[in-house]
């Protein structure tokens, strides 16, 4: 529901209707539709919580299946899993505790069941993994070491990156105003002006983000978003990201299809 004047809510769908990712039929639409839009694949979030997966059956049901075929890499969402679904500390279901024994049952999942699929998104034939929170690691070093060890034993080299969600990028400036809900089109303007980092990094864009639906009291909003202001945020990242090779091209929407944090292209 709005919660203030001119509050978009509820965020409805609109092609594809309500939907279900276990459904084969539904699967193919999206990719249909990423295709003709010129998005050239997903980024799916991967749950691993000591060998106990969440919401996998959409993925494994595309890796068995064969279908669709449309490339895909994994973005490792490596948090708690919190009944308020913030990765926070408090009430958590699913702790993420990390392991060396852990760290080499994960890679040798994905090795086995993943990487060596032909879809599998790769930078000069390595599987590129994605990490969504590198900081939560007690020892990231060594996670990356055991990782490239078992990789290695494989004949597989592994290309690693860390995500960073394109308003995080900027948090400082969120927290020193002290807001929840922050103009869109004032953030696309003060974001095209930032320059891009000195070290390697493959910029985001973000159509929209809402997450009231889930987080009533801590909830953030990028209001008041458009078609247009978004297209000038992409056109933006566009001119001024050069890729670092034929395979190092990416550019990341956050999102396709998060219908709960209303943060959705589809």
């Amino acid at each position: 529901r709005p919660l203030y004047r001119g509050h978009y809510q509820p965020h409805l769908p609109a092609d594809l209707g309500f939907y279900d990712l276990r459904v084969p039929e539904v699967r193919q639409q999206q990719a249909d539709m990423a295709r003709m839009y010129g998005i050239n694949g997903f980024c799916y979030y991967h749950y691993w919580f000591n060998g106990h997966q969440l919401m996998e059956r959409p993925l494994e049901e595309v890796l068995s299946s064969g279908n669709p075929d449309f490339p895909f890499m994994l973005c490792w969402a490596n948090e708690n899993w919190t009944r308020a679904w913030d990765g926070g500390s408090r009430h958590i279901l699913i702790a993420q505790n990390y392991s060396e024994e852990d760290d080499r049952a994960h890679i040798r999942y994905l090795l086995d069941n993943v990487f060596s699929d032909s879809r599998y998104i790769r930078v000069d034939g390595k599987p590129v993994f994605l990490i969504y929170r590198s900081m939560l690691f007690p020892n990231m070093k060594e996670t990356i070491r055991v990782g490239r060890q078992e990789a290695c034993s494989k004949g597989v080299e592994l290309y690693l990156c860390r995500v960073e969600f394109a308003y995080n990028i900027n948090r400082h400036l969120f927290n020193t105003c002290k807001k929840k809900k922050i103009d869109y089109s004032e953030y696309v303007d003060y974001i095209c002006k930032t320059p891009f980092p000195d070290y390697k990094m493959y910029p985001g864009v973000t159509p929209m983000w809402d997450n009231t639906s889930r987080r009533k009291q801590k909830m953030f909003i990028l209001d008041k978003s458009t078609p247009e202001k978004y297209g000038e945020w992409l056109c933006s990242v566009m001119n001024k990201f050069v890729p670092y090779s034929k395979d190092e091209n990416f550019i990341f929407v956050n999102a396709w299809n998060e219908w709960a944090e209303g943060n959705h292209l589809e």
